[in-house]
């Protein structure tokens, strides 16, 4: 019998990966999303927001959005957007995409 978790490894072959959920806003996942990308063997998974919880949760690591832009590019990759956030107290859970 097929399975999610089966059709993946057979598609990608089994190694160690990481998932992005697609869209990766709050209300785009749940907890029985997160168990199918644990029971697929996937070491970890990102979300498409910041919020105070950015690593405490290997298969919901929040992430900041990029662009083509590099000055978002270098807050984002240098930390100075993670700092910026958390010294205003602001997330993106909310953000538009």
């Amino acid at each position: 019998m097929n399975t999610p978790e089966g059709d993946i490894n057979a598609n990608l072959g089994k190694r160690s990966r990481s998932f992005c959920y697609p869209n990766g806003k709050p209300t785009d996942f749940n907890e029985v999303v997160r168990e199918a990308v644990v029971k697929s063997g996937f070491v970890s998974a990102c979300t498409a927001f910041y919020d105070d919880q950015h690593l405490k949760d290997r298969f919901a690591l929040r992430r900041f959005s990029a662009s083509d832009d590099f000055a978002q590019f270098h807050k984002a990759t240098t930390g100075l957007q993670y700092w910026g956030a958390k010294i205003l107290g602001r997330d993106n859970r909310d953000a538009e995409a």
